[in-house]
């Protein structure tokens, strides 16, 4: 998965990638080495297993110091919707 990327996990072959701006995807790197045939459709029940436990991994993790705090996460989230619809109205 390319860098930047929120999450991976790898298993015999198989690698979910998850990035903060778009859906997970699954790959099967030993014949995709590019990651180019993102396999989550075909694949749900691996995809879906792995993800688990992409998010199960992900939620032991501490939260990083640059982070908002939660609390103040959909005050950010608010501030930022309402400054891009200010700018779609223009």
């Amino acid at each position: 998965m390319e860098a930047g990327c929120a999450g991976c996990h790898e298993k015999r072959g198989l690698e979910i990638g998850a990035l903060p701006d778009r859906p997970a995807q699954l790959f099967y790197l030993p014949d995709d080495e590019r990651e180019l045939n993102d396999l989550s459709a075909s694949e749900p029940g691996r995809f879906k297993q792995m993800y688990k436990e992409l998010f199960a991994w992900e939620a032991t993790l501490e939260r990083p110091r640059w982070l908002l705090k939660k609390s103040y996460e959909k005050a950010d989230i608010d501030r930022m919707d309402a400054y891009w619809h200010k700018n779609d109205e223009n």
